[in-house]
């Protein structure tokens, strides 16, 4: 008899049991929807409907940046980004203004811009300033114009790199 006295004691705090479960996921819960609102960094595509209608337009515009046939390459080594280019007989690419354009893909407000100076030789280099440390995007503009057609072209790649 003592034995069920005791499991009948036991058995009366088992709907206390699952009060006490559901009240800790809405305290863990509760935790999580805090801080999510409180880490929130407001990134949002702006335009996106109008950008994702515009996608072919973009498709297009890479096609045609390829048959430029210019060849760039980017590397971020020693706190400078150097990017050198060449055209399409592999001779670098001189007199052009290139620029580098940072962007933080995680954290809105941050962009800059640096002008690239020229070394020579199709190589163009900066040193930017990061306001914050972390992974930034770089999207490299070349601008030059072409002596037959008057036109101007654009060359862009873009390169991840991490700032200290």
């Amino acid at each position: 008899m003592t034995a069920s006295l005791s499991a009948s004691k036991r058995d009366k705090w088992i709907p206390w049991y699952f009060v006490a479960f559901f009240v800790a996921i809405a305290i863990i819960d509760g935790a999580f929807v805090t801080i999510a609102i409180k880490s929130q960094t407001g990134v949002v595509t702006e335009r996106a409907y109008e950008k994702g209608l515009a996608y072919n337009d973009i498709l297009v515009e890479a096609e045609a940046q390829k048959g430029l046939g210019v060849e760039g390459m980017a590397e971020f080594k020693n706190d400078e980004i150097i990017w050198s280019l060449a055209d399409k007989d592999g001779k670098p690419l001189d007199g052009v203004a290139a620029t580098a354009h940072f962007y933080r893909p995680a954290q809105d407000g941050y962009d800059f811009k640096v002008e690239l100076k020229v070394q020579g030789g199709g190589v163009y280099s900066a040193r930017p300033k990061f306001p914050l440390p972390g992974r930034w995007t770089a999207r490299l503009e070349a601008t030059w114009q072409d002596t037959l057609s008057q036109q101007n072209q654009r060359y862009q790649a873009k390169l991840e790199l991490i700032a200290p």
